[in-house]
């Protein structure tokens, strides 16, 4: 492997770093607000997928791609400083989790075993064609990114709409290189699982809660796209951050909850025909449900 390969491979991990920090201070900021260990789970992987993509979206439309590396340097700076004051509640979260694992610990090391494959796979295995959307789409930003001109060709996979999941694997592919962007498909497959435990816990046991969340993550069309660059999966599992969100805001009416609602929404926009049903129904089932109930 030559030295040009180890730097873009040093560049992914940076990023994968990035990814990370914004994680980690997500779940401090909302264990703080109260939120359960799987809400705030959901809550941050999918609230940093939303900063950096708003962040690479604006750099893209006024002209300066490099300007989101300016953006994200500022962000991860206000994550580390998060982190730095909130250690005490990460230690909590940490504690949390390790219970929970001690809790069920057979299920937790079988399900540990395969999630360990399948994020090593998204880590370090470039996703399959099949698992990209529009390869051509992909390939006009990058040559934008890098200041070449796209063939006229490719101007037909110029999107008309917002990017959304789908330039998230840009942090990736503006090194050259699409090792590591299976991470966002295993980051979505997170959320659905984390998500689907909060919900399934408003009206069962907790050993119930997790039964069903183990039947939704092993469902094969998911499995399979847990390691791909997410253009699929991570518009799914945002519908579900958004009826998280709905959910909370039904049972306790607040901004918070609501602006976490309405900016989903807008997130689960995704190239296609079909891309605005799904927002819709959610934009208008959120509205008559909050009015029916409080007024």
């Amino acid at each position: 492997m030559g030295p040009g390969n180890l730097l873009k491979l040093a560049l992914t991990g940076m990023t994968l770093v990035e990814l990370l920090v914004l994680t980690l201070a997500g779940l401090v900021v909302f264990t703080r607000w109260r939120y359960t260990l799987a809400e705030a789970i959901s809550f941050a992987i999918i609230t940093a997928l939303m900063a950096l993509s708003l962040f690479l979206q604006t750099a893209f439309l006024l002209g300066f791609p490099r300007l989101a590396y300016g953006a994200e340097a500022l962000l991860v700076s206000a994550a580390v400083i998060i982190i730095a004051k909130g250690r005490t509640d990460l230690v909590r979260v940490f504690k949390s989790l390790t219970g929970f694992v001690r809790r069920y610990p057979y299920l937790m090391v079988f399900a540990g075993i395969a999630w360990g494959y399948l994020l090593i796979q998204a880590l370090l295995i470039p996703p399959a064609s099949s698992h990209w959307r529009s390869l051509g789409q992909i390939l006009f930003w990058q040559l934008i990114d890098w200041g070449e001109t796209p063939p006229l060709g490719l101007a037909l996979h110029e999107p008309l709409g917002p990017l959304n999941a789908d330039i998230l694997p840009h942090l990736m592919l503006r090194f050259q290189t699409d090792i590591g962007c299976g991470v966002f498909g295993f980051l979505a497959y997170l959320v659905v699982g984390s998500s689907t435990y909060a919900l399934a816990r408003r009206y069962s046991w907790p050993a119930t809660a997790l039964t069903v969340s183990m039947v939704v993550i092993s469902m094969p069309r998911l499995v399979y796209h847990a390691v791909s660059p997410g253009d699929e999966l991570l518009p799914a599992a945002t519908a579900l951050f958004c009826i998280l969100a709905f959910f909370r805001a039904l049972e306790q009416p607040n901004i918070r909850d609501l602006l976490l609602l309405v900016a989903g929404i807008f997130f689960t926009t995704a190239g296609g025909e079909m891309c605005l049903v799904l927002p819709l129904i959610l934009l208008v089932l959120g509205c008559v449900k909050l009015v029916r109930r409080h007024g």
